[in-house]
């Protein structure tokens, strides 16, 4: 199946909040079903909402209260993409969720084409979307088929590319599903983010936000820090024949295997199906407590708002190429112990602590109290 993350986050607000949304919510279907808003038609009948693109903070309260209701955060709102509410298609979602979409303006169909991008549909079904059957065609050209869809096969590349990189033909296919190049880019509203499509006057309110203030369903795999003599003989050969692990590599965290130098996007079918499926990984959650954005070019940091991070401890374009000559050891190499309080939150914020950072040996003194709850 394809990759999407594997659980739902929602805000656990007061009663009167929820209850605010479901009525507000069944009162706004109403209308939506009789009297869509106005929002901008481009892209077919494909109607965006303006609301969704403006800061968070500039929306009323009852707006605010249904963004919470859906598990956003300022953050993940900033970057349509960032909450893992948005891999789920309208029919997906629950009663609330659906009650505080409406509330905020959404409806079947910007929710799909908008926010899911029709992500959570199979492929299939993507051949006949109401009057939308172009949809299919449009994932075609960007490269997608039935099995890639399906997680049985590699993403196609233009997954990986920037909208710079892309063809016209792809950028064309791209507008077909709802990405402008903005959201494709995983742009900021408030700081890059171009509304223009939808009507919206630019916002200039940049708030300060890493990769897990962004991706809200970043969150680390407990049976990541078992030790390999307490998995079953089944998990440790699929471990070892799929992944590569061997009892050294998965225990000792100064010896990385190849499989962690790897990004999400960048593991086979078969790797990706195992990490997804049996150890419940999802991209976010891979590419930072795993790969740390290793992979990713110092521009692609940007993109997934990790650059800032490695900034922080000290490396810059140059450093992270590994082209200045000059430069002294890599500021990684320290040990935790040896990192400044503001360079520790940066390597907290790629998904490191001090057993991670230091590469300490599972079993023998790695903490792994910041993942598995030892108190239970």
């Amino acid at each position: 199946e394809r990759a999407t993350p594997s659980r739902n986050t929602m805000s656990n607000g007061p009663f009167f909040a929820v209850l605010l949304v479901c009525c507000s919510g069944l009162v706004q279907s109403c209308r939506l079903f009789f009297d869509l808003p106005s929002p901008i038609n481009i892209c077919g009948n494909k109607l965006c909402l303006p609301k969704r693109y403006q800061p968070l903070a500039s929306l009323d309260t009852t707006d605010q209260v249904a963004s919470f209701a859906l598990g956003y955060t300022e953050c993940s709102w900033s970057v349509p993409g960032g909450n893992p509410v948005e891999a789920l298609s309208w029919d997906s979602l629950n009663l609330i969720q659906r009650a505080a979409a409406n509330v905020i303006g959404f409806n079947y169909h910007s929710w799909d084409c908008w926010v899911n991008h029709y992500e959570n549909y199979e492929w299939e079904e993507l051949l006949d979307i109401d009057f939308f059957d172009e949809v299919q065609s449009c994932y075609a050209t960007l490269g997608w088929t039935k099995d890639s869809w399906d997680g049985l096969d590699d993403v196609p590349d233009s997954s990986l590319f920037s909208w710079s990189y892309l063809t016209a033909e792809e950028q064309a296919a791209a507008e077909c599903v709802c990405y402008t190049e903005s959201s494709w880019d995983l742009k900021q509203i408030g700081n890059g983010f171009d509304s223009s499509f939808c009507d919206v006057p630019p916002a200039d309110s940049p708030i300060n936000c890493t990769a897990i203030d962004v991706f809200t369903n970043i969150s680390c795999v407990q049976n990541r820090y078992v030790p390999w003599n307490f998995l079953s003989s089944s998990f440790l050969d699929s471990l070892n024949s799929i992944l590569g692990y061997t009892q050294a590599t998965w225990n000792n965290f100064t010896l990385i295997p190849m499989i962690e130098t790897k990004s999400y996007a960048l593991l086979s079918a078969e790797e990706r199906l195992f990490v997804t499926n049996v150890m419940d990984y999802n991209e976010y959650s891979w590419d930072c407590y795993q790969n740390h954005f290793i992979d990713y070019s110092w521009d692609e940091l940007s993109r997934v708002y990790a650059q800032g991070c490695w900034e922080t401890i000290g490396f810059d374009a140059s450093r992270w190429d590994g082209v200045d000559e000059e430069a002294s050891a890599d500021p990684d190499t320290l040990f935790w112990a040896d990192l400044t309080d503001i360079q520790r939150e940066a390597a907290n914020c790629l998904c490191y602590d001090e057993s991670l950072w230091d590469g300490r040996t599972l079993g023998v003194d790695f903490n792994f109290s910041f993942c598995v709850d030892t108190t239970l």
